[in-house]
């Protein structure tokens, strides 16, 4: 009885003859998931990325420079960081963006930035300030 039972085990275990057909279609899906998995994938996002420091650069009232970021993309997807400091302030935002001085007629006084695009930015302290003498500007990405 023993050799009957081993003889039905290998009959079951046995490949069933498959349709040529058949076969070569199992074939193609299979190298049809091997290519799909060899697809370059999107990247992902990890968040935001700083893509520019310009570092602190020292400014005379009145003048302005304008410094390459270079930073390309989209000018929309962008956040500035915009800072200011002076020996006796330390980092601050006084005066971030410029203000008058007691009205008009008395002066200008803090420190901004205008003129961005994809590639430069000019940073520039009024002409009577006395508390911006160095800006940073950093651009990060999103």
């Amino acid at each position: 009885m023993i050799p009957l039972l081993a003889l039905a085990a290998a009959l079951t275990q046995s490949p069933v003859a498959q349709d040529p057909l058949a076969a070569a279609l199992d074939r193609i899906e299979a190298l049809e998931q091997r290519i799909e998995a060899l697809q370059p994938q999107p990247a992902l996002i990890a968040g935001p990325v700083m893509a520019y420091d310009s570092g602190w650069i020292a400014l005379t009232k009145g003048e302005e420079t304008t410094v390459t970021h270079a930073v390309g993309g989209d000018p929309d997807r962008y956040i500035v960081l915009f800072d200011t400091r002076s020996d006796a302030h330390g980092q601050h935002h006084i005066g971030y963006g410029g203000r008058a001085l007691d009205g008009i007629d008395r002066g200008y006084t803090g420190a901004y930035y205008y003129g961005l695009d994809t590639n430069v930015i000019t940073l520039r302290r009024a002409t009577d300030d006395t508390f911006c003498h160095e800006v940073k500007v950093r651009i990060v990405t999103y």
